[in-house]
């Protein structure tokens, strides 16, 4: 054990702790990293070319209650004790190369963070403090501006975040990362209730990179806010393009969780607002299923089968009630709408039919017609 005087700077001190390695290869985790897959590490290197100093694994940081994934993204876990990696960035630091290398990813193992809410919480406060320091060291770093953005996103400072957001965009040459700050500008419009703007930068992010899935999850998002119908068939279309699109193929962070599973929730809602129960029962099925039986998905489930019982019931009652009006029935029909529950009696239906039948067919000069 090694002590380091804490200076506000992270990569400081992991560049000290590799400063104290003694073997060919060095891995690092913080200690609240769980390792997973460790008795394939050498085997692994056995068969690493001389040319490769660094090897990137999967990184999972972030999981729900019920241990979904809801964050991932691959870092070099794996580096040559060369000197040709350091660590740079006070915060959000990233193991990087510094001179010529390979480096190459692999699923034979991977990373789990275990941090709890709590946290989380109080770093995003500790985060603010560094990330101040280091933007007045180095405003001119688009990776400073970026992280200095995402901390005032964690803190749920939105005008702030947006302000850094827009100021990287034109200092980023990388339009990974370029789309994930669109997305961002767009998140914090949808908190502030600017939901035709934040539709506008998810469109931005579209430009960028039609493939990836987020910005269509975004454009669904703020078509329902809108609210309009034809803006819920919107939502819709932008949901299942969400659920068609490929994962990120390169090093930035995605939640798996919302390309691959909580659009089936709230596509279920959008159909439940659409009337359409057996597409709405579809997809809270699917959504029960991947997200290991979340407890807001079967609360969903019982509300569409409520849904669905209503309907079942009005289908029903209309079904006979075009039975006796096409028999010609009229006193059957009165006699089976009046006996009708008094929350149904308003339905639209009913109202037509009893109106062909039963209304008045001239005036006494004394009524009074409602339209």
């Amino acid at each position: 054990v090694f002590d380091f005087e804490w200076g506000d700077d992270f990569s400081g001190a992991r560049n000290f702790s590799f400063s104290k390695a003694t073997k060919e290869w060095i891995l690092w985790r913080a200690a609240d990293d769980v390792l997973q897959g460790a008795d394939k590490i050498e085997a692994l290197l056995a068969g690493i070319p001389p040319t490769v100093g660094g090897i990137m694994a999967q990184y999972f940081y972030g999981h729900d209650e019920v241990g979904n994934c809801v964050a991932v993204h691959q870092k070099v876990r794996l580096c040559r004790n060369d000197g040709l990696f350091t660590w740079k960035g006070r915060i959000h630091e990233d193991l990087v190369p510094i001179g010529a290398t390979e480096v190459f990813g692999t699923a034979d193992f991977s990373v789990k963070h275990t941090a709890g809410a709590e946290r989380v919480r109080s770093s995003s406060e500790r985060n603010l403090v560094i990330a101040k320091l280091e933007y007045a060291e180095k405003k001119s770093d688009p990776r400073v501006v970026f992280n200095m953005a995402n901390v005032y996103l964690a803190l749920g400072k939105y005008n702030e975040a947006i302000k850094h957001f827009l100021e990287y965009v034109p200092m980023s040459g990388w339009d990974e990362e370029k789309y994930i700050a669109w997305c961002r500008v767009a998140h914090c419009l949808q908190m502030l209730e600017q939901f035709d703007e934040a539709a506008n930068m998810y469109l931005r992010a579209v430009k960028l990179k039609p493939n990836y899935a987020e910005a269509y999850r975004g454009l669904a998002h703020c078509s329902v806010f809108l609210g309009h119908l034809g803006h819920l068939d919107h939502a819709e279309e932008y949901f299942k393009m969400t659920l068609m699109k490929q994962k990120p193929d390169s090093v930035i962070g995605w939640n798996p969780f919302e390309y691959e599973v909580a659009p089936y929730y709230e596509l279920a809602q959008v159909y439940m607002h659409q009337n359409k129960v057996a597409d709405a029962l579809g997809a809270v099925d699917e959504y029960i299923t991947l997200s290991n039986g979340k407890e807001n998905g079967q609360t969903l489930r019982a509300q569409i089968l409520e849904m669905k019982k209503v309907s079942d019931f009005r289908d029903g009652y209309m079904e006979k009630v075009k039975e006796l009006d096409e028999k010609g029935d009229v006193a059957g029909l009165k006699k089976f709408m009046d006996a009708l529950p008094p929350e149904n009696q308003a339905d639209p239906g009913l109202s037509y039919v009893r109106n062909k039948h039963f209304a008045k067919k001239t005036s006494s000069g004394r009524d009074v017609a409602i339209w």
